[in-house]
C-alpha cells in the first residue's frame, strides 16, 4: 500500500485516504466517515479526534484521542475565536469547536444558549468567559490548557486542569 503524511490541522474521510494505505498524521486531526474495508493504518503524533463513523484503530498514538459525534458540526480556528449570542444562534444543534489557541465568549451568552447547541470545546489553548459559565466549559472540554473567569476583564482569575 501507499503512505501519505498530513501536517498541521487535518480532516480526513474516505475522499482523502487510499485503500491500504499507512497514514501519519502530525498535529491535530479530525477523521471522519472510513469505511472498514478501506484497511488504513494510521499513526497520529498529536491530537485525534474519531468519529464512530471512521472504521481505523491507529496502530499508535503520540498524544490524545477523543470520540467526536458523527453529527455534530465542526467549527476549526487557528488563533482566535469570538462566540457572541448571533455566533451561538447561527450554529446548528451538536457544535465541536476544534483548535483554537484564544477564545473568548461575550458577556450575553449563558449557560443554556451553550447547552442548546450541544457547544464542546477540543484543544484549545485558553478560553475566556465569565465565571458563570465555568462549570459548562469545564465539564464540556477536552484537553483545554486553561480558562480565565470572572466578570471583571481585567481580573481575570485562571484556573488550570488536565
Amino acid at each position: 500500500g501507499n503512505a501519505c503524511i498530513f501536517n498541521g490541522l487535518s480532516t480526513l474521510t474516505k475522499n482523502e485516504l487510499t485503500e491500504g494505505s499507512l497514514v501519519v498524521c502530525n498535529g491535530l486531526t479530525i477523521i471522519r466517515d472510513v469505511p472498514k474495508e478501506m484497511n488504513i493504518r494510521l499513526i497520529v503524533n498529536g491530537a485525534l479526534l474519531k468519529s464512530p463513523s471512521a472504521f481505523i484503530e491507529p496502530i499508535k498514538i503520540n498524544g490524545t484521542s477523543h470520540i467526536i459525534d458523527d453529527e455534530a458540526k465542526i467549527i476549526k480556528s487557528v488563533s482566535e475565536l469570538r462566540i457572541d449570542k448571533n455566533f451561538i444562534d447561527n450554529l446548528t444543534e451538536k457544535t465541536a469547536i476544534v483548535a483554537c489557541g484564544k477564545i473568548f465568549i461575550n458577556d450575553e451568552v449563558n449557560n443554556e444558549m451553550l447547552r442548546s447547541k450541544g457547544i464542546v470545546f477540543y484543544d484549545v489553548a485558553k478560553i475566556i468567559a465569565r465565571e458563570e459559565l465555568h462549570g459548562y466549559i469545564q465539564a464540556n472540554s477536552n484537553n483545554v490548557a486553561s480558562v480565565a473567569t470572572g466578570d471583571d476583564t481585567k481580573k481575570r482569575k485562571f484556573f488550570r486542569w488536565k
